[in-house]
């Protein structure tokens, strides 16, 4: 795995090549607008984006080998047949080239991951309490 030392996302864009660049910040976007209130962060040297603590996707340059890793692989291996000519592993898809990745189907996979856990947490905090409408302020 190759480790990057930048800081920022930011940073990692910029210290990889005109090549590998754009696919990078492909798989920026289709994150940020399948998840728009993620936090994105660098966790294990590459741009990890999480809610909460919890992180659900990140992506990587591996000699030349351009990963995109998702924690619920049951979602994508469910749609492997509709991700494209990409290899999949046992975190993620794998491709030389940006072409090989089917990006509108991995943004659906990481729209379901994040729906996936909002539902869990929200299951997890419990039902809310209902308010008394007689208690409401201003009521009589």
């Amino acid at each position: 795995m190759v480790i990057s030392k930048a800081r920022t996302v930011d940073q990692y864009m910029t210290e990889n090549d005109s090549v590998t660049r754009p696919a990078l910040q492909a798989f920026r976007k289709l994150i940020k607008t399948a998840a728009p209130k993620c936090k994105e962060s660098m966790l294990y040297g590459m741009p990890t984006y999480a809610l909460g603590t919890k992180p659900f996707a990140s992506f990587n340059v591996e000699k030349n080998v351009l990963c995109m890793y998702i924690l619920d692989m049951d979602l994508v291996l469910a749609r492997q047949s509709e991700l494209g000519s990409v290899e999949i592993t046992k975190t993620g898809v794998s491709g030389r080239k940006l072409e090989q990745f089917n990006l509108e189907v991995l943004q659906e996979i990481v729209a379901e991951s994040v729906d996936r856990r909002l539902r869990a947490e929200a299951l997890r905090r419990g039902p809310m309490p209902r308010s008394d409408p007689k208690k409401a302020p201003g009521a009589k």
